[in-house]
């Protein structure tokens, strides 16, 4: 056994209808978690800051996103969110049940 470093977790980014906030289980966006620095500093948070956990992606972020992904992002119709908490992702990744403490 060897626990995950920090570089090893994936980053997603899933998005939800802005008519009902229902998650499109269709799209799932993987990035490396390389880029967990840049994205930090995007969202505007300093390097201290752990950035774990799910943040909204906004237009403003597209400048960054869109050299890491070909996603064709459609904020007219859909939210979309950042998931950092790479614990959270393996268990949806494989279908398990969450329980947040």
């Amino acid at each position: 056994y060897r626990p995950k470093t920090e570089n090893e977790w994936p980053l997603v980014i899933e998005r939800s209808n802005r008519d009902d906030d229902i998650v499109d289980e269709d799209v799932f966006i993987e990035i490396s978690s390389s880029n967990l620095d840049q994205l930090r500093l995007k969202w505007g948070l300093s390097s201290e800051h752990p950035f774990l956990g799910t943040y909204e992606v906004l237009p403003r972020h597209l400048s960054l996103l869109s050299t890491l992904t070909s996603h064709d992002f459609d904020f007219d119709g859909y939210r979309y969110w950042l998931n950092t908490d790479g614990e959270y992702l393996e268990a949806k990744k494989i279908g398990s049940p969450l329980v947040k403490a």
